[in-house]
């Protein structure tokens, strides 16, 4: 690969590292190193703002929004894997950009879903997982066509014809190029002209690596238009002059290519113009220095590139410096500064080399220690939550367990106003015997059925005034073996005429006639104070009632209440 092609992929893989938005790189002024960051600092934009100029500002950006807690987990992964990424460190770039795309949260966010997969895809381009890339922007792809989201889909197509240029399949690459700006063009995103711009140079700047510098010079064309119709608003001061150094910046790499000189010059004069702007893609300059023969301009610029990385000595801009010093003096036939050059380039790259092998293991350490505090934080979670749900539970059953309590009391409260009204009801029917109490379930006695609509005769009434000087005035009804015959044997008065009389009076029969003054018995018995500690059992046989199951049946029906309710109830 010869000189201009070697730094034309270095430019893409930085074209790659920043979204469109974030490529004017400004120098770090005011805030010393550790000093609190300034709130005005603490934003998304400046974390790629400061990652390539000042790294520690940015990770002090970075952990800043963490500790806010107003951005979701996905989103910060996806800024900290590009914040490594842009630091080159790749493994902890791709590490970060995993687990965001496999935070639940972002899944169901179709488009953002789709956008963490192409970011993911960056840093496995470097650590060459070239089938992971496929994977992830295959997904992508087929994500950003589903919800119809061209500007996805444009990004993703843009990175996958970079990365079949690379492995030399070129018309297929050309073609991917094409689909990204059909595909952008329709796009509503407003910011589809930057990513347009990004589309549109590195196919120019891939034509001019394959030497096809006239069709790179017509693609080129187009960017100026689209420069014009970025909108500046909500974008980094000075981006639009970024924008357009850049542009100059390749125009005299490609003019020079078609032998277009004084084109080239201009537009270098043009680039030249903007130096208050530093862009990440300022050092590609060099490449038309050097095929300009302005080697003179070429080694100015390697200074200054030293002079902006003297704190950084082993990184890549300086061996982009050490290389075009190189390059510049075996031009001149400067055999001994080349030789000197060469050897510091191997020192650079070695060094570098030992700082990435020593990065490397940082990287797995950094890897191991946040996995392991994320396994922490989740178990500490995952506690916190199963307390969380065992209080819940024992606060839902303490409320429903004195809910219950409450409406219990309530209804026993009540009951009992309702059984001590129906007890005084039934001690007034007691002591009245000529009604029944109001709220008596009595329904009547079939035995009773056929006279009940009979008036009394003169001698039903008669028979009756007898029925009851026996039975209630000589207290007979206490008796339990009393029935209709004993009556009708005491008065020598047939059954027959006895039970008519009855039912004719009392609208009751015989049977219903008895047990209704053996209940009042017992309601007077149980209302006597002095009776309050002789059992049941004893006050339903002195009522006179042969057993406890009759008791209970006849008074129910009479008084609405069992015995205990009623003695409970007065």
């Amino acid at each position: 690969m010869n000189q201009r092609a070697a730094y034309t992929v270095f430019l893409l893989l930085a074209v790659l590292s920043l979204p469109a938005a974030m490529r004017g790189i400004p120098a770090r002024s005011g805030a010393e190193g550790g000093a609190p960051v300034p709130d005005s600092l603490v934003n998304v934009q400046n974390v790629y703002y400061y990652s390539m100029s000042d790294p520690e500002l940015a990770k002090d950006i970075l952990g800043e929004l963490r500790a806010g807690g107003d951005l979701p987990g996905y989103e910060l992964d996806m800024i900290e894997g590009d914040y490594h990424f842009n630091n080159r460190n790749f493994r902890l770039a791709s590490f970060f950009n995993e687990r965001a795309v496999k935070n639940d949260s972002i899944r169901m966010d179709s488009a953002k879903y789709a956008m963490a997969l192409t970011h993911a895809t960056f840093p496995h381009i470097e650590l060459q997982n070239y089938g992971k890339v496929a994977e992830y922007l295959n997904e992508s792809i087929k994500i950003a066509t589903e919800i119809g989201d061209d500007w996805i889909l444009g990004e993703s197509y843009m990175v996958f014809a970079i990365i079949l240029h690379s492995h030399n399949d070129k018309e297929k690459a050309y073609e991917y190029f094409e689909s990204a700006i059909e595909a952008l063009e329709r796009s509503d995103n407003p910011e589809k002209y930057a990513r347009l711009f990004d589309v549109y140079t590195n196919m120019a700047l891939h034509k001019a690596q394959d030497n096809e510098y006239r069709q790179a010079l017509k693609i080129l064309s187009s960017v100026p238009e689209i420069i014009e119709n970025i909108d500046p608003d909500g974008l980094p001061e000075n981006l639009t002059t970024c924008f357009w150094k850049d542009f100059y910046n390749y125009q005299a790499l490609i003019l020079n290519g078609v032998g277009d000189s004084a084109g080239a010059m201009k537009s270098y004069g043009q680039w030249l113009n903007m130096d208050t702007v530093r862009g990440l893609n300022d050092y590609l300059i060099v490449n038309y220095l050097i095929e300009s023969r302005q080697y003179d301009e070429a080694i100015e610029y390697c200074v200054s590139l030293d002079e902006s990385v003297s704190e950084r000595p082993f990184c890549n801009a300086a061996v982009i410096s050490a290389q075009t010093r190189a390059r510049i003096h075996e031009l001149r036939n400067e055999n001994d500064l080349a030789v000197k050059y060469y050897k510091q380039l191997v020192s650079i790259k070695d060094s570098i080399k030992v700082r990435e092998q020593r990065s490397e293991a940082l990287e797995y350490a950094t890897i191991y220690e946040t996995q392991r505090k994320d396994a922490e934080i989740l178990e500490h979670t995952f506690k916190l939550e199963n307390q969380r749900k065992v209080m819940s539970i024992w606060i839902i059953l303490a409320i429903t367990s004195i809910a219950a309590l409450f409406i219990i009391i309530i209804i026993h409260r009540r009951k009992r106003a309702a059984y001590k009204v129906l007890a005084e009801k039934t001690r007034r029917w007691a002591r009245d015997r000529s009604t029944m109490p109001e709220d008596s379930h009595q329904t009547g006695s079939p035995e009773s059925d056929s006279a009940e609509n009979d008036e009394p005769t003169a001698e039903d009434s008669r028979i009756m005034k007898e029925v009851r000087a026996y039975v209630e005035g000589q207290l007979q009804y206490r008796n339990p073996s009393l029935t209709l015959d004993t009556v009708a044997a005491e008065l020598s008065v047939n059954r027959k005429y006895i039970s008519t009389a009855v039912n004719r009076v009392t609208k009751n029969n015989f049977s219903s006639y008895i047990n209704e003054l053996r209940v009042k018995e017992a309601i007077k018995l149980l209302s006597d104070k002095k009776y309050a500690t002789i059992s049941i059992d004893d006050i339903s046989e002195r009522a006179g009632f042969n057993n406890r199951g009759s008791f209970y049946e006849w008074f129910k029906k009479y008084a609405g209440l069992t015995p205990t309710q009623f003695r409970r109830s007065i």
